[in-house]
Formats: C-alpha cells, sequence, structure tokens
C-alpha cells in the first residue's frame, strides 16, 4: 500500500451523466464529487479514475473533466500522484468524519418548553395562499412574483463586473462601520428621488434590505402601545401582522376610490401607515387634496406619517403625483421604497428616508440587529443606476406593464362586460375587480386554479379577514400574460 493511501479500490464511474443542477459541466461533476465524498461514497484514499474514462463514462469532453478535477486538487478534496492517479484527500475526510462523530446520529425529537418561553408568538396567515409551485401555471395573476424574462440580465452582469473591479473590492471590502455605499447614497440621492420630487441630503438616506426591514426599524423605533397605528382598510398584510406581534392598537382607516380617508379617526394616532402611490392591495392613488389634509393633520395631531411608496416607478398612466415626503409638510413624512420592485425580489434592496436623527438612530438600531446590506450588493446596484441601466429599465417594464395592464381590463371587459366592475387605477399592476353578487371569490380562484389561472381572492387583505366575498385581485406582472386579445 502506498503511503498515505488507505485503498486502491478504483471508483466505478458513473454511467448517468453529471449530476443535475445549474451550472455548467465542470461545476457540475465537481459538486457530485464533493457530495460523494461528504456522503463516505467516496473514502479517504479511493482511487478515482482516469479523466478520459470519467469523460467517456459521463459522455463530456476530456478538458472538462480535467478541469473539474484540478480544481478540486487545488481545494484539497481530492490528491494527485505523479504516474499513480486521483485520490480522495484523507485530511478533507477526516475533518468531515470528526464532525460527524460530534453531532452523533440522529435522535427523536423531545418534549421541550421552547414553544412555552416564546416570548411573542407570530400570527398565523390564514386564508388563501397560492400553491407553491405556482410558476408551472400558465397564468399567474398574482402579486410579488418577478417575471424573470424582464431581468435586465447583461445590464446587471455589466455592473457586476465592474464592481469585481481591483478598486472597486478594495472600497466595499473596506471597514466602514454601519455606513452604507457613498456611491449608492448618491445614485440614490440623484437619481431616484428626484423622480418622486424628494430632495434629500445623504445623511437623511438609509439602504435596507427591503422595504419591510425599513417599517420593522421605524415601527421599533417609534411605535408606542399607548398610540394606535392608523393603516389602510383593506391594507397590506405584513404590516398588520407586524403590529399584531407587537400587541399594537391599530386603527383600520377605510379607503375608496382616492385612497385613504382622511378624518377624525386619526387624531389620536401615533403613526399613520399609508401607500399613496398605488394604495396596497386596491391600486387607488391618494389624491392630492388628501395628500394636504393628511399633511396637515400631522402637523395639527402631532403624528407621523409611514409613506410606503409601493410600485413607485409604474406610473404610466397618468402622471406621477409627487410623494408626500416631497411636498410641504413632508419633514413629518418617514418614505421607504424598494429597488426589488423594478430590479428582482431576490436582490432585497431598499432605502428610507427622513429626518437626519431618525436615520441615525435607524442605522444604530439596524447595526444591532442585522448590519448594513451586503456592500458588494450596494455597490454593484450603485454602478447599475450610474450607468443609466436603472432607467432604461424603468422605461422598458413601464411600457411592458402598461400593455399587460391594458391587455388584462380589456379581457375583463370583453368576457365579463355586466358582471365586473374594475376600480379606475393610474398606473401599478392590479386591479380590484369587484365580481357579482352572490360570487365567492375564493371557490372561483379554486376552479381557476384547476385551469391553470392563479388569482387572489380579496378578503385576507382586511381586518380579520372580513373582506367581501366578491372581490378579487389579478395582477397584470404574469410571466404568460399576452400584450394583445388573441
Amino acid at each position: 500500500m502506498k503511503r498515505g493511501v488507505v485503498s486502491e479500490t478504483v471508483a466505478e464511474p458513473a454511467a448517468t451523466g453529471p449530476a443535475p443542477g445549474p451550472g455548467s459541466l465542470q461545476h457540475q461533476i465537481r459538486r457530485k464529487v464533493i457530495e460523494d465524498i461528504a456522503s463516505g461514497v467516496y473514502p479517504a484514499g479511493l482511487r478515482l479514475p482516469s479523466s478520459r474514462k470519467l469523460a467517456l463514462a459521463l459522455g463530456v469532453a476530456r478538458n472538462t473533466v480535467v478541469a473539474a478535477y484540478q480544481q478540486l486538487v487545488s481545494e484539497g478534496y481530492l490528491i494527485a500522484r505523479e504516474r499513480s492517479g486521483i485520490y480522495v484527500g484523507a485530511e478533507v475526510v477526516r475533518r468531515r468524519s470528526g464532525l460527524d462523530r460530534v453531532g452523533g446520529p440522529s435522535e427523536p425529537p423531545r418534549a421541550s418548553g421552547w414553544t412555552r418561553r416564546l416570548a411573542r408568538h407570530l400570527p398565523e396567515r390564514e386564508g388563501w395562499r397560492h400553491p407553491p409551485d405556482w410558476q408551472k401555471y400558465p397564468y399567474p395573476f398574482i402579486e410579488g412574483h418577478f417575471d424573470h424574462s424582464l431581468f435586465p440580465v447583461a445590464e446587471w452582469r455589466e455592473a457586476t463586473r465592474l464592481a469585481l473591479g481591483v478598486r472597486e473590492i478594495e472600497a466595499w471590502t473596506s471597514d466602514m462601520g454601519d455606513a452604507d455605499d457613498p456611491l449608492l447614497i448618491e445614485q440614490i440621492r440623484t437619481k431616484i428621488l428626484p423622480r418622486r420630487g424628494i430632495g434629500a441630503r445623504p445623511e437623511e438616506i438609509l439602504v435596507t434590505l427591503g422595504t419591510q426591514q425599513a417599517l420593522s426599524l421605524i415601527l421599533e423605533l417609534f411605535a408606542e402601545r399607548a398610540a394606535p397605528v392608523a393603516l389602510e382598510e383593506p391594507g397590506p398584510i405584513a404590516i398588520r401582522d407586524l403590529l399584531s406581534a407587537r400587541r399594537m392598537q391599530m386603527v383600520h382607516q377605510p379607503v375608496d376610490e382616492n385612497g385613504m380617508l382622511i378624518d377624525d379617526r386619526l387624531d389620536r394616532c401615533g403613526l399613520v401607515h399609508v401607500t399613496p402611490s398605488h394604495q396596497r392591495p386596491t391600486a387607488a392613488t391618494l389624491s392630492a387634496a388628501r395628500r394636504r389634509a393628511l399633511l396637515e393633520k400631522a402637523q395639527d395631531r402631532d403624528f407621523f406619517i409611514l409613506e410606503d411608496d409601493f410600485e413607485c416607478e409604474t406610473n404610466y398612466l397618468e402622471e406621477a403625483v409627487p410623494a408626500l415626503r416631497g411636498m410641504p409638510g413632508g419633514d413629518r413624512v418617514i418614505y421607504f421604497a424598494s429597488l426589488s420592485r423594478v430590479l428582482s425580489p431576490g436582490l432585497r434592496l431598499g432605502l428610507l428616508v427622513a429626518q437626519p436623527e431618525v436615520v441615525a438612530e435607524a442605522r444604530r438600531l439596524r447595526g444591532l440587529v442585522s448590519s448594513n446590506p451586503p456592500l458588494n450588493n450596494q455597490r454593484t446596484a450603485a454602478l447599475f443606476l450610474s450607468l443609466g441601466h436603472y432607467d432604461t429599465t424603468v422605461r422598458r417594464l413601464g411600457r411592458v406593464f402598461r400593455e399587460r395592464l391594458i391587455a388584462l381590463r380589456d379581457a375583463l371587459n370583453h368576457y365579463r362586460p355586466q358582471s365586473l366592475a374594475i376600480a379606475p387605477v393610474r398606473g401599478g399592476t392590479t386591479y380590484w375587480v369587484h365580481g357579482p353578487e352572490g360570487l365567492d371569490a375564493s371557490e372561483l380562484a379554486r376552479r381557476a386554479e384547476s385551469r391553470g389561472v392563479l388569482i387572489e381572492p380579496a378578503g385576507r387583505y382586511y381586518a380579520g379577514g372580513n373582506g367581501p366575498a366578491n372581490v378579487f385581485r389579478p395582477n397584470a406582472c404574469a410571466p404568460a400574460l399576452p400584450c394583445s386579445l388573441k
């Protein structure tokens, strides 16, 4: 036996090809070898088949196997012995085996007091849920899912490649504490916020992991149990769940075709959450008169406004209305929005704009909880913006979503002109559709699903799930949605 080799047994090459999954053939071969080493299929000292033999068995080019082997050798998984062959490294197996022994065999779970000791129980979301394999449906008219065909692949790759330059790497790997990428802050300040009528200094801007983190930070800093929080009815589910988890008092403020009603019910509130650009879920736009009334009431009654600028870049049917933060009295507004609505939810980048002292406190709290969003992602987004790709993408998405929204409206009016009432919208990606009296939208959704169509009943957007049974909400971002009737 050769020194350091446990066995001269040669592994049999797989005859079924590389392991399925993402990546090139070389990456798939590497992943399969690593998995087999980790699971014990390939023990330490096992001699692997030659690159020629493995390539023949897998039906791939020999160079592909050679490259995979070379990478595995450089990473320590394999050992190359001159005139002998390729062997599984003993050191990597020894390290893994030691960890396995520490972990020990799996045991059945034992009863514990973990649940009893939880300080807070999050509310269960009840009612309609889209199927987990929604991508397989030909017409998924549901919110919150990105059409991957619209992602600016070439442009994002260019920004990523530039972000991996030597100088850029030095910039985003340097220790900046809890600060955000100054280039991204500047791009947000000069490229995004002016589109919403907002002027801001760098110290008034915070980068977040999407709007959910921004909302969570603000509620942690400002929500008081003695002062109720007003939110729209119907309204976003996430904020209702966050407030319920904190056992906060809520004022459910009605919404009509002009957005949230502004009346005396807001007088006793400490915070008012509103989605003025495109109300979620009805897509109504808060009118200019109500915007002024809300800002005046915030000043008179000393409350703060949380402006959730949902779908802020989709005002394409009419001229955009300035954000509350950009209007007179906007210093009482905490504004937050997401870049993910334009790019991809997976990027999880958002922004928060408020007075400097608020941003400073939110930054400190963010540092305690999660630190800044990854600086490499921030720099890539900054370069994407600086190269003009963001503006180009916004224009392209506006054109596509406008076509899809009109096609959806025309289809609903064509096939059900007498029985459906569609609330008017100024943009966005959804319609709030009222069916005839007696219609069960949940049952309609179940039947539509059986035919490959996913729509969303509206009941879950109301407190207690007690919304009208005959309302549903189709979203025009569906990847398979045609842009014209056929």
